[in-house]
């Protein structure tokens, strides 16, 4: 969410309040206690219980599954007892600024949070939004102001039981593996040459060789984000069979399923020189990047269609994993150029090459 736009339309879709999304209205809820002085801004802090439930918040999603709480929106009851916003409700400039509010969330939670703030300024008032996007976290947080740890049950905070504290702080203990995808678009330039070329294509193929187009390219790799090495991992990626190149690929419910793990039958291990078979799996470091997989995709136009997505999943040690979906319009596009076969036509020796 960047602008007034995107939260002018999670009000028009009534977008609920979940384990992953929360609406506050303003920050400061006893404002009898707001100072009446010119330099509100500098002199204005947070009473005690607000101070309490604005950490028990954010904290309490870091210790669930992360998510975002948006400052600004008012909210209210549906008729299935779920809370909507309503309206919006800008935070008037001498009530919190960007570099305050994180000051606070550092200063009322321990140990720190992984947190971004996005501030969206109002042009038709005085003032703006914050959104704050709180990453699920290795660790258990407890709130500073009351000495508890809370999380997040559906749309509620509440105090944490002793063993789903532990729980959470044993999630350092799992690696944290996933997949970085990237496109690659390629401009295609007409083809002029007859080669001699007995694959048969299909009828995009023929056409791009004709008139020019573009291709695309999707690359991925395992990249540990975690703390702790993974020893194994395998990853299953699924795809739309109809813009992925036919092969001897296995199909599920109309997706291609593409696998792949960190499995290595290099002759420098001597696990593997051990292995009848030649195969060992390669430990997968904090930090470290797997060697980069591409594939083809049967995509031709200028741009890609908004509805096209791919979902994956990844299998790290004891780890526990969550399929996901990712629009392929939403992924890094890197542009790149094919040869422009008029520059060469004159050129002998090229021609000769190819032929």
């Amino acid at each position: 969410m960047k602008s007034v736009a995107d939260l002018q339309n999670i009000i028009r879709d009534k977008i609920s309040e979940s384990n992953v999304l929360e609406y506050k209205e303003r920050f400061v809820l006893n404002t009898e206690d707001m100072p009446s002085s010119k330099n509100k801004k500098r002199m204005m802090e947070l009473a005690e219980v607000d101070k309490k439930e604005f950490a028990k918040d954010l904290s309490a999603m870091a210790n669930s599954n992360g998510g975002t709480i948006i400052y600004g929106i008012a909210e209210r009851k549906n008729e299935q007892g779920r809370k909507v916003p309503i309206e919006l409700k800008p935070i008037k400039i001498n009530e919190m600024d960007k570099e305050r509010l994180a000051r606070l969330i550092m200063a009322l939670i321990t140990p720190k949070i992984d947190f971004e703030i996005t501030y969206i300024p109002d042009d038709k008032e005085d003032g703006g939004y914050f959104v704050v996007d709180i990453a699920k976290s290795d660790t258990a947080h407890q709130n500073i102001v009351d000495k508890c740890y809370y999380n997040r049950k559906d749309t509620i905070s509440t105090k944490m039981e002793d063993y789903e504290i532990r729980d959470v702080m044993n999630r350092g203990k799992d690696p944290k593996v996933d997949l970085k995808f990237c496109v690659i678009r390629t401009k295609v330039y007409p083809n002029d040459f007859n080669f001699d070329n007995k694959e048969n294509k299909s009828e995009e193929r023929k056409k791009l060789d004709e008139e020019g187009g573009y291709t695309y390219r999707l690359t991925y790799r395992l990249v540990n984000e975690g703390k702790v090495l993974a020893r194994y991992v395998n990853y299953f990626i699924y795809i739309p069979n109809t813009i992925i190149e036919k092969g001897s690929h296995f199909v599920e419910e109309g997706l291609v399923v593409i696998s792949g793990n960190n499995k290595t039958d290099s002759s420098l291990f001597v696990e593997a020189k051990k292995n009848p078979h030649g195969e060992v799996f390669e430990p997968l470091l904090p930090g470290m990047k797997s060697k980069e997989e591409s594939l083809s995709l049967e995509l031709y136009g200028e741009e890609i269609d908004e509805q096209l997505y791919i979902e994956y999943e990844v299998h790290a040690d004891n780890s526990n994993y969550k399929r996901k979906r990712i629009l392929l319009s939403s992924l890094e596009c890197i542009n790149t150029e094919g040869v422009n076969w008029k520059d060469l036509e004159n050129n002998p020796e090229i021609q000769k090459a190819f032929k």
